[in-house]
């Protein structure tokens, strides 16, 4: 299934879950709203495609315990294409990431993300991804069902192979996140949608890389996360963005990302996730052509992977 523009990837990613689930009443939600928290853990909206840092799709279930002042998550997960070891395209990876989070006060709070990426294929690299550190205000006040959000990441350049191959030197972004959480009619369990807008500026020695393609110097994204709890142990989540980057010659560069996970959780502290994501140029080698599919058998990737919370 292709789409045409990024319009239509959003609007079939927002509706595929919210067709049929439409808002309780207003009396509903608030007095089922004392229940309702939103995820600890979001998409990381600044991680930028051209750089060597894992893009961050794993999603909490609604129904996770009350946010602490110190929360620790540690997320252990490997990925493939399922290609055979021979065959040149093959790609498997196993990826360990902590990212912890520190709430300084109701608006304020302070997140990171530091990861380590495994190749898996014949050359078995091992290299740290590159890292972030976020700050995220909560200036306007809105009520337990809604939040509005502004984001402030750094990406730090700890990733060798891209510092080597790309010359990169570090990120600096903005976002702005809209959150709106609903009973779902039917299942009776909490869903949440978001949508994020962001920008990243990024810094590099040298306009091209070392196989003199161009780097990207500057991005916007569109980012939109459903997800929806079926039952208190299981929870579906769908992600998607679309991103506009220009190179330092201001070459236009598009590039998409969809992503779906089901994910249970053993207890409170303890999640097994399984899924699946495609990412790739947005426009096909003509420029013009959409080249958005939900499922592609040259780029799609499967996963799976577990989440532990301190």
């Amino acid at each position: 299934m292709r789409f045409k523009s990024r319009l239509q990837l959003v609007t079939f990613c927002f509706l595929s879950l919210l067709s049929d689930n439409l808002m309780a009443e207003e009396l509903t939600i608030s007095q089922a709203q004392s229940a309702v928290s939103g995820p600890s853990t979001t998409p990381d909206e600044m991680t930028a495609p051209d750089t060597t840092t894992k893009t961050n799709t794993q999603v909490k279930m609604i129904t996770a315990a009350p946010e602490k002042k110190l929360s620790i998550d540690v997320d252990l997960s490997s990925d493939s294409n399922f290609r055979s070891q021979s065959d040149p395209a093959f790609a498997s990876d196993a990826y360990f990431s902590i990212m912890p989070n520190y709430k300084i006060s109701n608006t304020v709070s302070i997140s990171g993300r530091v990861g380590v990426d495994q190749k898996l294929n014949e050359d078995q690299r091992t290299d740290l991804a590159d890292s972030t550190l976020k700050i995220t205000l909560s200036p306007f006040v809105t009520d337990d069902s809604r939040d509005l959000k502004i984001g402030l990441t750094g990406v730090l350049p700890t990733s060798e192979v891209n510092r080597l191959e790309n010359s990169f030197e570090g990120g600096l972004g903005a976002s702005l996140e809209f959150t709106q959480r609903y009973f779902t009619f039917g299942l009776r369990q909490k869903g949440q949608a978001q949508l994020s807008l962001s920008g990243l500026k990024n810094f590099h020695q040298y306009e091209l890389t070392s196989q003199y393609i161009p780097n990207v110097s500057h991005r916007a994204r569109e980012l939109i996360v459903i997800s929806q709890d079926l039952t208190q142990a299981l929870s579906l989540s769908v992600v998607a963005f679309y991103q506009t980057g220009w190179t330092y010659q201001n070459e236009l560069k598009t590039f998409f990302h969809v992503d779906e996970t089901l994910s249970f959780a053993l207890n409170k502290q303890i999640s097994f996730y399984i899924g699946h994501s495609n990412e790739a140029n947005a426009l096909q080698n003509n420029g013009i052509d959409s080249n958005i599919s939900l499922y592609d058998g040259y780029t799609s990737i499967f996963k799976a992977g577990t989440t532990i919370s301190f």
